[in-house]
């Protein structure tokens, strides 16, 4: 039987609103599958505890040019299949297509079969990431995390002290005659002053 090379990965949103949660978790996929690859790309694993032995001379002069960076790209595919995605609870799920299935396992060894240097990009059961991945994770869900709500303090107010307090004067009615001052500023511009008297 086949060992899935897949891990559901665990994420604390008990501090985030439920409408919030499915935009958390495509969030954190997105870093994680993106942190992978670029780590990848320089022969790095995101996986606690695990770093990647160098090529061989004589394969990376066979196969890649003389390149010892492991980065698991002889060809690509297996790392194109590579998924992380949401679940419908608050895990997002890292796996790689069935048909890459065993090429993944060649080179994490979920079944403990594999021949090949370990070079682990999927966490294992009891593994979790580097801890400056989970650090980044755990801000992204911080910063979608509810506020801390303050106690609002009631006060109870002394009607004696409400009758008390001075009363409001009324507001002063000012009216001035906008027409009649514009007209006046608008004769006395142009000379018109007085002609049209009675």
């Amino acid at each position: 039987m086949t060992t899935k090379v897949q891990k559901k990965y665990k994420l604390d949103l008990s501090k985030v609103p439920e409408y919030k949660k499915p935009k958390v978790k495509r969030e954190v996929s997105e870093y994680l599958e993106e942190e992978m690859l670029v780590n990848l790309a320089s022969g790095k694993s995101i996986v606690k505890g695990e770093t990647f032995k160098k090529l061989s001379k004589p394969y990376a002069d066979a196969k890649k040019s003389g390149n010892r960076t492991p980065n698991l790209l002889l060809d690509g595919d297996m790392l194109d299949s590579l998924t992380i995605r949401p679940m419908k609870d608050d895990n997002v799920l890292i796996k790689v297509s069935a048909n890459q299935n065993d090429k993944a396992d060649g080179h994490c060894n979920f079944s403990g079969q594999s021949k090949l240097p370990r070079r682990r990009f999927i966490p294992g059961k009891s593994q979790g990431f580097k801890p400056d991945v989970e650090a980044e994770v755990k801000r992204i869900i911080k910063s979608y995390s509810e506020q801390v709500k303050t106690k609002s303090v009631k006060r109870e107010i002394d009607p004696f002290t409400v009758n008390q307090l001075p009363k409001a004067s009324p507001p002063v009615a000012v009216e001035l005659d906008i027409k009649d001052q514009l007209t006046k500023e608008l004769d006395a511009y142009f000379g018109l002053e007085g002609l049209f008297d009675d």
